[in-house]
């Protein structure tokens, strides 16, 4: 019985010290993942709510088919810049929320970037967006 209640504080008291490390590091992850993962989402709403909207207006399906097609292997390079602007307003603070908090080096806004590969069949949510960040993250 004694055993139990030793393994139950033990238990305890590594439950306790894994919650401290995750409030410490928000979410448990470094700021490099965060802003890959916040940069990828931004990509993807950019490609579903604004630009597969201007690239499908007026066209065939098979013109729209063939177009993305183009950008499937190579990826469609929209920077840190062009994404801070696409919502009127709602991403205008990027290049502030985009730095280096441990070296203290801005994101480059041209070369921070989300790439957007669209995949068949080619409809809004068809694509896959990898990001690359340019920031002072050692490789």
């Amino acid at each position: 019985m004694k055993k139990i209640y030793k393994l139950i504080i033990v238990l305890v008291v590594l439950l306790g010290v894994l919650a401290v490390a995750v409030v410490v590091n928000g979410t448990g992850g470094n700021q490099e993942t965060k802003l890959n993962t916040k940069l990828k989402d931004i990509g993807t709403e950019f490609y579903e709510d604004f630009y597969y909207d201007q690239i499908v207006s007026g066209k065939t399906e098979e013109e729209v088919v063939e177009f993305l097609s183009r950008f499937s292997e190579i990826g469609i390079k929209v920077n840190l810049d062009n994404l801070s602007r696409f919502s009127e307003g709602k991403y205008s603070d990027l290049s502030n929320e985009f730095t280096n908090k441990k070296s203290k080096v801005a994101c480059d806004i041209n070369n921070t970037r989300a790439l957007i590969f669209p995949k068949e069949p080619y409809g809004k949510k068809d694509h896959e967006v990898n990001a690359e960040l340019d920031c002072g993250f050692e490789k």
